[in-house]
């Protein structure tokens, strides 16, 4: 059983559920749904998805910067 308060903050109530649904439409269902052998794949797929939209504010928050 997932816990489906993996990543929710008051923010993103329904950031779980995202994922969820995007990792079912894109076929890593399974993935989303392991949590043997020390693997928990929604945890996993929190992560990334905290990376790349990190990844994405730091991008813009760097397009225009100059050096003082």
């Amino acid at each position: 059983m997932i816990s489906r308060t993996l990543s929710r903050t008051v923010e993103c109530p329904n950031l779980p559920i995202l994922l969820e649904r995007i990792a079912t439409k894109t076929d890593k269902g399974g993935f989303y749904k392991l949590a043997d052998f020390g693997m928990n794949g929604a945890f996993h797929l929190d992560s990334a998805w905290h990376h790349g939209w990190a990844t994405v504010a730091a991008a813009v928050a760097t397009t225009k910067a100059t050096t003082r």
